[in-house]
């Protein structure tokens, strides 16, 4: 069955936020069986009539839905606009960011600091102007890595609460 026909019999039948969801249910299944092509077709007809309706809340689930087929199809780009997307979505609404904020640090992980930083100033500056406002650039982009203050105590040194003993048999245990 194609992606039409579903939208056809879904829309004659129930009206176009029934069908956006559906359209979206039918995305999933094809997410959880790894057939990504198939799930992006309807996960797009659902943002089609989303989008139409204006439903913040049902766009900001389709938009976190492509950001996981993008980002298994290996298309960071195209999967941090999604996952940017569903955040400033769901911040507009009051509502915590769902795992589109893991997601993008998943993927700051994988891709490294500087390339993730040079990567998401191009993706902001093209989304559209009422959702840029709604994005923190910096939670992603900051350097949150922790740096050691101290250096750090080896096995053999002495242990630094000044009993004498070695660290590996004293507080090293």
């Amino acid at each position: 069955l194609t992606a039409g026909y579903h939208l056809k019999l879904l829309s004659e039948n129930w009206g176009p936020l029934y069908c956006a969801s559906n359209l979206n249910n039918i995305g999933n299944i094809f997410l959880d069986k790894g057939q990504f092509k198939d799930a992006l077709k309807y996960y797009q007809k659902s943002l089609e009539l989303e989008e139409k309706m204006g439903q913040r809340m049902a766009l900001a689930t389709t938009h976190y839905n492509l950001g996981i087929v993008f980002l298994n199809l290996r298309n960071n780009s195209v999967s941090i606009v999604h996952f940017l997307k569903s955040i400033a979505l769901r911040s507009q609404m009051d509502l915590p960011p769902n795992k589109s904020v893991d997601q993008v640090i998943k993927i700051r992980s994988q891709i490294g600091s500087q390339k993730f930083k040079e990567l998401v100033a191009i993706v902001f500056n093209s989304l559209p102007e009422d959702l840029k406002r709604f994005i923190k650039l910096e939670e992603y982009t900051s350097d949150t890595t922790a740096h050691r203050v101290a250096p750090k105590i080896g096995r053999n040194d002495p242990c630094p609460c000044g009993s004498g003993r070695k660290y590996k048999k004293c507080h090293g245990k």
